[in-house]
Order: structure tokens, then C-alpha cells, then sequence
């Protein structure tokens, strides 16, 4: 059943979201690639962390703002039971990901809705931030081509940033990876769901304005009518 119109309000859905990408060590990748697809997204408040040190990252995440969307590319790796990774955050340091742990739960209480990790062997990261309680987790299965995760965050990014649902969004840029020439790319990527996680659209400003023009029209007529 659907919900009566009256019920929605400009704040009823988010106008922007908030991005922390951090970009680790780019040794034998291409991370401009990632940047370029994150300066298109519409909508958005991107703070960048480009090869940070543990410190930098770890006083960040403890920061009191709020980040809708946790990004990073780069390399990691997962454990062998894959409850968790270790991501090379700059040249010289590779955490494993139960380092952050305190600071990633902040960052998840305060609303964090979705993290992507575009590197390679992600399965352990999924899972442990999925046991944090992290919505929702895209994440390389294994070892993929440069060229086929900036591929797949490209257009994954176009379609989730129109307004197209999450998991539609996901499988359209699934999807594209067939017409590659990397055989197997398709199953790499994959999304991991918490089990109290609400659908997740990109935020769309021509859907703020209508319903607040909805608002002041019946405002005005409220008027006009105990007027």
C-alpha cells in the first residue's frame, strides 16, 4: 500500500550525501581513473584522503561528521576465513581493516550507508564491515584487471546517480562487464547486504524541489482557505 502524498516533507529525503574517499597505494594502478568517475557524481560533498598515514585516516573517521558513502581504491587483500582484510592505505602501511574497527562503528552509527571498495580480494573486508553493521558493502571477490574495476565503478556510479535504485544499479554494471574482454569479470564484483539495511536511492534535487513546491502550494491554499 502506498503511503498517503501528505506524508512526504523537503526533509523526507536527503538533497546531498557525503563522500570520504580515500585513496591508498596506487603502485601499478591507475586510481586518476576513480578520481574522475567520483568528480562527476551530482549531488555530492566529497572530502579526498589521498595516501594518508594511519594517524590522518583514524582522526577523520572520528570526526562528528556524518558520510553517507565510505570509498576507497587502491590494494587489499582478505584473510584466508574472510571475516577480514588488510588495505594498503599508502606506500609504506597495509592495515587490517579490525584496526579501524572503534572508528569505522562511529562512522556507521552516524549513518554511513554504503561502502565501496574498488581493489582487489574484498571479501573480508565485506564481511567485517557487514558485522559492523554497514548496510551496504561493494567489494571485488578476487584479484581483478585495473581496467575492468574502473570500468565497473564508472558506470555502476552513472546509473546509481541517475536515481536508479542500489541493487538495479549494481546488476546493470555487473552486467556491462560481459562485453570485456576479461572472461569471469561479471562475478567479481559483489554486494553485501546487512540484514537491517532500507533501500538506498542516490539523493535527486528535482525531487526536493517538486515536493517542496507541493508544500507551499497546499500552504498557500491553507491560507487563502482561513483566509
Amino acid at each position: 500500500m502506498h503511503k498517503p502524498l501528505s506524508t512526504f516533507s523537503p526533509t523526507s529525503l536527503p538533497s546531498m550525501y557525503r563522500l570520504l574517499a580515500i585513496l591508498g597505494n596506487s603502485q601499478g594502478i591507475n586510481l586518476a581513473e576513480d578520481e574522475q568517475s567520483l568528480r562527476k557524481l551530482p549531488n555530492v560533498e566529497i572530502e579526498w584522503l589521498r595516501e594518508p598515514s594511519i594517524k590522518k585516516l583514524v582522526s577523520i573517521l572520528w570526526r562528528r561528521e556524518k558520510w553517507d558513502i565510505l570509498f576507497f581504491a587502491g590494494h587489499s587483500s582478505s584473510k584466508e576465513d574472510l571475516t577480514t582484510g588488510d588495505i594498503a592505505i599508502n606506500s609504506q602501511d597495509s592495515l587490517n581493516i579490525q584496526v579501524l574497527k572503534n572508528p569505522l562503528k562511529h562512522v556507521q552509527q552516524n549513518g554511513l550507508k554504503l561502502a565501496i571498495f574498488n581493489s582487489c580480494d574484498g571479501l573480508g573486508l565485506a564481511n567485517a564491515l557487514a558485522d559492523l553493521g554497514v548496510p551496504y558493502i561493494i567489494v571485488m571477490r578476487e584479484s581483478i584487471p585495473d581496467k575492468v574495476a574502473q570500468y565497473f565503478l564508472r558506470f555502476f556510479l552513472e546509473e546509481f546517480s541517475t536515481g536508479i535504485p542500489l541493487y538495479k544499479a549494481f546488476r546493470r554494471a555487473r552486467e556491462q562487464l560481459k562485453y570485456l574482454e576479461y572472461p569471469g569479470a561479471v562475478q567479481i564484483p559483489v554486494i553485501v547486504q546487512h540484514i537491517t539495511a532500507q533501500p538506498l536511492i542516490w539523493p535527486q534535487r528535482q525531487y526536493q524541489d517538486k515536493i517542496k513546491d507541493f508544500d507551499e502550494q497546499i500552504t498557500e491554499k491553507c491560507k487563502i482557505t482561513y483566509n
